[in-house]
């Protein structure tokens, strides 16, 4: 990772207790469970334990409503959700399994409402201005070049970022979070930043099969 990345102190957004004093490495990976479900986990590279898990809610009308859990106490830790309606796209990220506005923790949104860049900022709900976001995730998600970097993306502060060689098949991929870095928020932005990549991937697969592209680029 880079040299100018890291934090000499802890920084907490979930909680405290998820930032480690030392570099971690973690196994971002999708888990089938059933016909159309699946979860995501995190897996400690350096213990092989899995240490998250991310459920969407079963049966439930709110398609883009996911907990994140604790696997070794089962708590649950944030819950996430793709705000209706939203110019940019936004998600918000609640304290526990709440989706209460009084629990929010952060905002992950798209810079403009029309985006050909990588790019997402982070607000913590404390920033009611959100005239310099606090966080930004930026790079390709397909070519595994994403970094989140503390504050604006032209700082050289990086604090988590993807692993470019990674041993890990199709349906995963290995993230690196330097030292005193709250490991569990990393997850939750990455889980987001995957719901996003899909959700980009699909609209693409679906103006490519539609009629009026079809016919558009058939010659005359």
């Amino acid at each position: 990772m880079d040299t100018s990345s890291g934090s000499s102190s802890p920084l907490a957004v979930i909680g405290a207790q998820f930032c480690a004093s030392h570099p971690v490495q973690l196994n971002f990976a999708k888990k089938i469970r059933g016909v159309r479900r699946r979860s995501f986990i995190a897996t400690d590279l350096s213990t092989g334990n899995v240490i998250y898990e991310a459920r969407g809610q079963r049966f439930s009308r709110f398609r883009h409503r996911t907990t994140l859990f604790d696997v070794a106490t089962g708590n649950p830790l944030v819950s996430i959700q793709k705000k209706v309606l939203s110019r940019h796209g936004q998600w918000q990220v609640f304290s526990g399994d709440s989706f209460d506005q009084k629990d929010l923790l952060f905002t992950v949104e798209r810079t403009t409402m029309v985006q050909f860049k990588s790019k997402l900022n982070v607000f913590l709900a404390s920033n009611t201005s959100k005239d310099v976001c606090d966080f930004t995730i930026e790079g390709s998600f397909f070519k595994r070049s994403c970094k989140v970097y503390k504050g604006d993306s032209d700082s050289s502060m990086v604090i988590a970022q993807m692993n470019k060689e990674s041993n890990i098949k199709r349906l995963g991929f290995e993230l690196s979070v330097e030292p005193n870095i709250d490991s569990a928020f990393i997850f939750a932005l990455f889980l987001i930043r995957d719901r996003v990549h899909v959700a980009r991937r699909r609209a693409v697969i679906n103006l490519l099969a539609s009629p009026l592209f079809i016919v558009s680029w058939i010659p005359f």
